[in-house]
């Protein structure tokens, strides 16, 4: 049987339906250290954006795991952030 797990990222919700498998949220280590690596960095979520030529949306949902940079997006981020993406991407 299938059961909707929802998730309230800062008034972004994200609807998962789940069946046979659990989603832990833990499993998506990017949503929590892009926006810690971002916030240490003092840059907001549009000057990350502009800085890899991606449209503010499309970083927002990097940030939030809902979905993954392209390589070379990622390391235009993880230049601009002055770290790797190993770092990014690492668990915590």
């Amino acid at each position: 049987m299938a059961k909707i797990i929802c998730i309230d990222f800062q008034n972004l919700l994200i609807f998962y339906i789940v069946s046979e498998i659990e989603v832990n949220i833990m499993d998506f280590p990017i949503i929590n250290n892009l926006k810690a690596l971002r916030q240490a960095a003092g840059y907001s979520q549009e000057e990350v954006a502009d800085a890899a030529g991606v449209a503010i949306k499309a970083y927002n949902r990097y940030e939030y795991g809902i979905r993954e940079p392209k390589v070379r997006i990622a390391n235009r981020i993880a230049r601009f952030l002055n770290t790797t993406t190993d770092q990014i991407w690492s668990s915590y």
